[in-house]
This record gives C-alpha cells, structure tokens and sequence, in this order.
C-alpha cells in the first residue's frame, strides 16, 4: 500500500501541472450552470454536448439528467475541476482510468461508474476541503483492478460497490471522514490515511451495511454502528494498520455482525474496540503485532489462531482461545517490548506457545491456562502479586539453557513439569489440591519454600533450589531417578516418600538428595522394578542429606524378598540406607528355672 502512495503522489504532481495549464488557458469569465445536453455524443469534452456553450470549468455548476440521449464520459487520464456537480436520479456520469474529477460539491442521486481498468481515479484530489454525498437513491460503481481514491469528506445513503461481471474487485479509498447510513459493497475499502490528513472520523452509522471481503482502517476514528459482512468465506480481512501515527476502529454496541472476517490484524498504532453487545464476539484468526492493541470489554472466543506476537490486550472483558485454536505468544521481530494484558482476563484452552519477549500483567489482569502453556524461552511474566497466572491445565517449561521467570501471584491446580532449563517463581506457588509437579530434566524454583499438600505431587528427575516440605507425595525416578533438593527436606506425618530399586548402581534406583538438613517422618514406600531381584548385601542409598537429618518414616512399607532375605533400614548420618540381609535363624528354647 506505501508503494502505492508513492505512485499516487507522483500522478497527483502530474495532475496539478495539466490543471495549473488548464486553468491559465481556459479562465471563465463568470460562474455559469452548465447542463448537459448529450445531443452529440458521451464525451464530456465536446462543447456541443453542453447549454452553456462551453466545457465546464472552475467555477461552473454542472447537471447531469436521465433524459439526454448520451450520458457523459469522462476520458481516460483527464483532469476535469467545476464547482459542483448533480447527478439526477436516473443518471449516470462514467470515468474512465487514470482521470481526476473536482468538484467542491457533489450531489449524487444517480450513479457514478468509476472504470478504473488497471489505473487509478481521483475524486476531489486538489478540492479535499469539499464534499460528495450520495443520496438514498444515488450509487457509485467502481470497475477493474484499480482503486478509486475519493479525498473529501464522503457520506453515503446509498450504494457504492466495487463489481465486475458478478465478482468483486479492486477497491475504494476514503481519505477524510463522513457519515454513513449506505451499503459499501465489493472487495477493498480503505478508510483513512494518516499519511495524507489525520484525525478524520468515519461514521457507519445504523442502517449502513459494509459487505467488504477485506476492510483497512489506515486513519482516524471509525465508528461501526450499522452491520459487517463479508461475502467470502475464505480470504476475507479487518486490518487496523495505520499508514502512520494512531487508527482506531470501534465495534459500537448495536453493531449487526453477520459475518465476521476470516483474519483480524492490530498493528503498528493500530487498536480495535469491542464493546459490550447482547451477543458474544467470535473470531476466527486474530493476529496482534507490536503497538497494536484489542480492547475488549464483551466475551471474545478466538476460534482458529491467536498470534500475539506484540502488542497489548485490554478490556473489562475476557478474551478466550478455544481449544481447536493455535496460539503463539511473543514472536515479533521488533526490539521494543510491547507485550501487555492489561486489566483484561485472558482463557487459554488450546496448546500456548510463548516463544518470546516478555510479559506484563497489569491492573489485576488474570490469565487462566485450562490447555496447556508451553514456556519455550529465555522470557519474564512481570506484574507483582496483584495480578494472577491460574494453571488449570498443564504449564511446561522446555528448552535447555534457557530461564523462564513468572514473577506473578501464580495459583497450580493442574501439572507443572520442567522438562529443560529453568522455571523460577518468585512470589511463590499456590499449589491447590491434586497437583503434579514434574522434574524431567530441569530445575525448578518455586520461591523460598514448596508445600506439597495431601494429595500433591512431586516427581521424577531435576533440581528443586528451594526447602521442601511434603504433606503429599516425593517420588523421585521416572523410573531410576534423582531429586535434588537445594534446601532442607521436612516429611510431615501425612508425607509419603516412593522409591523404586531396579538395581544396585544409583542410576538404577531412586534417590532423593538433600543439601540441608533434613527430618523424617511419615510413610515411606519402596517397591521393585520389573526383573529386579535384590541380593543378600545389596545397599541402597536411597536418601542423602549432606547437612543433617532427624526423625524416622513412621510406616516403613518395604517390598518382601525371597527365602530369607529382607530389608533392613538405617537411619544413621549421612542418610537412609537399605540393605538387603538375611533373616535370622537361631533359635531360642526357654526353660523354666526353680528355686528352692
């Protein structure tokens, strides 16, 4: 679209030469109201097509009715500027490409037929301070691949499409505001262009119909009261991209939805406003880019991808994925970190991918994960601990060497499992009940201290840098496996302990290791893998605490070995062991001693 700015630019300079020309030869020596006769032929610059005995010029009114035997056309690549023009109902004024028609006022009650061919029309490019209106009765009928470019303020009451042999085709722009209660109908509609004016105001007041395969918001306010539609089903677009500085587009309350585009696209200053209706909003693709921002204060579902690459997402609403989307979070290009849910809850229920930059929560912003949240990078979710990250679902962390930080009031009722590289809880976990927390690989820091409650888990393979205190359950191995705890272990009485022996090397059973002191109570239960039979003076080392250790598991479940061997367990420093030895066989005959 910037090229095609540029080639604009350089039509309009080559314009305004031919015009300067025209007006210096061709003065009029008084305004004159020129109707159009049509008694020679279409060609709007035959003079005897004309009552006023001349073309019109700069400061003539012209009238075009339905009752002239030829109805006008204006040329390819001509440059026609009167004081206004009125089309009766009924009418018709054709222009051909490449051709520039101003006008400060036009009243259209018949039809205008833009034939854009592969090139480019301008409406009102050197009189933009002026007006077209299109009456209830009126229609512009844009042809070929080429856009119409209309400059001044445009209102329309009737129809303008963008049709050729039954399918849409190129499209309109619409450079200043207007208001709207009409139909706009084809495949492009550009509305505004910072570029160009700012701060225009475009209203599509009810009763207007915008039945648009791909809709670009490029300047100013657009305000969306009437109903949108997009003819395809496939390939149909809302952009909110301004050519520069800010655009916003407004879904008002009321607005008919009968069709929403297949693809949303924020970006680059753009913001899209969804407010409250009786109905909840359904997307299909949004993407949100860097310094684009969704406002949202209604129920939005986003049905097929969610690519929030950047940008912010607001809104006294809730944003939901559902659980057929795609959902990658952080993957702009751009430098900067623009990357927010502000005051707004968002609901993951697909498979979330957050792959880059950081994120900020902020003004009690919740996001809820009931999918699965895959953390895959060196990344930070800031905002304290007034804004919270729920896990219903699963929240991974993979990647190696890499640290993901969720400096946020994080609440686990679902799985957590680090599979590579770091997971780092600042504020804490708030571990609710019947939660799984996975080591596969990598370490894990839930803040100072992780509670396991009765019926939370802690298992396999990794390193925890924090004190542990289990009322749940610690089953190191997936099976063999390691737990390291870089802290001090406490077992309460409702806390059970699992290791599984399938051989005498540590790699072949499990091991909890404690760098602090740790203290024994509860239950400990120890089974045997599959093919494993242990041998009288096999020892396990099965817990290591490298400070000091205190208490004794209060139930001792061991596995029953054959014949006469069984385990025996030894609390002494600097850990647990268990050694497979045999049972004793001495037997004991006691006699009844008398005494005189």
């Amino acid at each position: 679209m910037r090229r095609s700015l540029c080639i604009t630019l350089r039509t309009i300079l080559i314009l305004a030469l031919a015009l300067s020309f025209l007006a210096g030869a061709n003065k009029p020596v008084q305004a004159a109201d020129c109707v159009w006769e049509g008694d020679t032929s279409i060609d709007w610059f035959t003079i005897a097509n004309w009552n006023c005995g001349h073309v019109p010029e700069t400061e003539d009114d012209v009238s075009i009715s339905s009752g002239t035997p030829n109805q006008p056309t204006i040329g390819e690549t001509q440059s026609v500027a009167v004081n206004a023009i009125t089309i009766d109902n009924g009418a018709n004024l054709t222009i051909l490409n490449g051709s520039a028609v101003n006008a400060a006022a036009w009243t259209i009650d018949g039809n205008v037929t833009a034939n854009t061919a592969a090139s480019l029309i301008y409406i009102n490019i050197f009189t933009s301070g002026g007006v077209v209106n299109v009456g209830s009765s009126g229609s512009i009928t844009k042809l070929g691949t080429g856009d119409l470019f209309i400059y001044s303020t445009f209102n329309n009451a009737g129809t303008v499409s963008s049709a050729e042999s039954g399918t849409y085709d190129g499209g309109l722009v619409l450079i200043r505001g207007g208001a709207h209660t009409g139909i706009f109908q084809g495949e492009y509609l550009f509305v505004g262009n910072n570029d160009v004016v700012s701060g225009q105001i475009f209203n599509f007041n009810s009763g207007s119909q915008i039945r648009i395969n791909q809709l670009h918001a490029r300047g100013g306010t657009v305000n969306l009261f009437g109903s949108i539609s997009q003819p395809e089903n496939t390939g149909t677009y809302l952009f909110v991209q301004p050519s520069s500085g800010t655009c916003v587009v407004y879904f008002r309350t009321g607005l008919g939805i009968l069709k929403m585009p297949e693809t949303t696209l924020i970006e680059y200053g753009g913001k899209l406003i969804l407010e409250a209706q009786s109905y909840d909003y359904s997307m299909s693709k949004v993407n949100l880019e860097y310094n684009g921002e969704i406002q949202n204060n209604n129920a939005l579902t986003i049905t097929t991808q969610f690519n929030w690459k950047a940008g912010k997402l607001t809104g006294s609403g809730t944003t939901t994925v559902d659980s057929a989307a795609t959902f990658t979070m952080g993957a702009s290009v751009y430098s900067q970190n623009d990357f927010t849910l502000d005051g707004h809850t968002l609901v993951n229920n697909a498979s979330a991918n957050w792959n880059k930059r950081n994120l900020t929560l902020a003004n009690s912003a919740e996001f809820i994960n009931n999918g699965t949240f895959n953390a895959n990078a060196t990344t930070t979710m800031y905002g304290g601990e007034t804004v919270t990250f729920t896990n219903n679902g699963t929240f991974f962390k993979n990647t190696p060497a890499t640290t993901t930080t969720m400096n946020v009031g994080f609440i686990n009722d679902g799985d957590v499992q680090i599979n590579e590289g770091n997971l780092e809880f600042p504020l804490g976990m708030d571990n609710g009940d019947d939660t799984t927390i996975v080591l596969n690989g990598g370490r894990l820091d839930p803040g100072d201290e992780l509670l396991l409650e009765s019926g939370d888990s802690l298992i396999g393979s990794g390193t925890l840098t924090a004190n542990l205190v289990n009322a749940g359950t610690v089953s190191p191995g997936n099976s063999a496996g390691i737990i390291t705890v870089d802290g001090d272990y406490t077992q309460q009485a409702d806390g059970v302990l699992e290791i599984q022996l399938g051989g005498t090397t540590p790699s072949l059973f499990d091991q909890l290791i404690v760098t602090g002191a740790a203290s024994m109570a509860g239950t400990l239960n120890v089974t045997l893998l599959p093919g494993f039979s242990p041998q009288e003076g096999d020892t396990f080392f099965i817990v290591n605490h490298l400070t000091s250790g205190t208490g004794n598991f209060s139930i001792e479940n061991l596995p029953d070995l054959p014949g006469s061997l069984m385990f025996e367990i030894d609390y002494a420093d600097p850990g647990v062991t268990l050694t497979v030895v045999s049972r004793s066989t001495d037997t004991f005959i006691f006699l009844p001693m008398i005494i005189k």
